[in-house]
């Protein structure tokens, strides 16, 4: 296992308290064998360059076809990168108190289990809800923002799947 220099990322001060899970995969040894494949803390935490005050941690990523003799490593930055068709996004998100995420749609069906914290969901006909830490929120590949109003950050741990529309096309 690597060591981690902190559990924490930053992405400024002790206020931005990024969580750097240790990452667990398992995978196949040369041998055709279950074996440990990455023991780490991944290291790609970040700022989210279009939406200030949000960064997101990937964990682990697949294709729509998966490799279990691959020695890639699952947790590369995605952000430039769209969910394929079927495949699969598993990230942690950090919305920092007073932080805002407009509203946007992902070609995806996304799931998130709310770690600590409260976040306001913006839906695009202005209508609004609130959840709060132990709460799951499922988004259908809807337009959606983000809004931290809380004195504290928002933490979720949630998976993005690669969904075909119902509408013909990705939206």
């Amino acid at each position: 296992m690597s060591e981690s220099p902190s559990r924490y990322g930053a992405a400024g001060d002790d206020e931005w308290p990024l969580i750097r899970p240790r990452r667990i995969v398992i995978g196949y040894d040369d041998g055709g064998r279950a074996a440990v494949t990455f023991d780490d803390y991944p290291g790609n935490v970040g700022e989210n360059a279009s939406f200030p005050g949000i960064a997101s941690n990937m964990l682990w990523k697949e294709g729509p076809k998966v490799d279990r003799d691959s020695r890639e490593d699952g947790a590369v930055v995605w952000r430039e990168v769209p969910v394929p068709i079927d495949g699969t996004r598993f990230f942690m998100i950090t919305i920092a108190a007073g932080s805002v995420a407009d509203m946007h749609t992902t070609p995806s069906v996304e799931y998130h289990y709310i770690i600590s914290g409260a976040i306001i969901v913006t839906l695009d006909d202005g209508a609004e809800v609130e959840a709060r830490g132990g709460d799951v929120i499922v988004m259908r590949g809807v337009a959606h923002g983000w809004r931290n109003p809380f004195d504290e950050p928002y933490v979720s741990v949630g998976v993005m799947v690669g969904m075909h529309s119902a509408f013909g096309e990705n939206p």
